[in-house]
């Protein structure tokens, strides 16, 4: 199946998806791409950001796996 959109794209998606929820401090959460598979790392506060950051990485169009690495401190 091929994704709805391009590579690069799914890139700035995944990028830009965390900041938009204002509840989540994403300068604090690491997000890396590898094709489709992307992984999360970093730090946050609360497990309720932690599913925020995930949820909004699955959001992105084209992403087939998350691996969520971020860690609650």
């Amino acid at each position: 199946m091929k994704p709805r959109i391009a590579p690069d794209d799914v890139s700035k998606e995944i990028n830009r998806a965390p900041h938009r929820n204002a509840d989540l401090e994403a300068s604090h959460v690491d997000v890396h791409v590898t094709g489709c598979k992307v992984t999360l790392s970093g730090n946050v506060k609360a497990w309720y950001e932690r599913k925020l950051a995930g949820d909004a990485v699955w959001a992105a169009p084209g992403v087939t796996q998350v691996v969520d690495n971020i860690r609650v401190v």
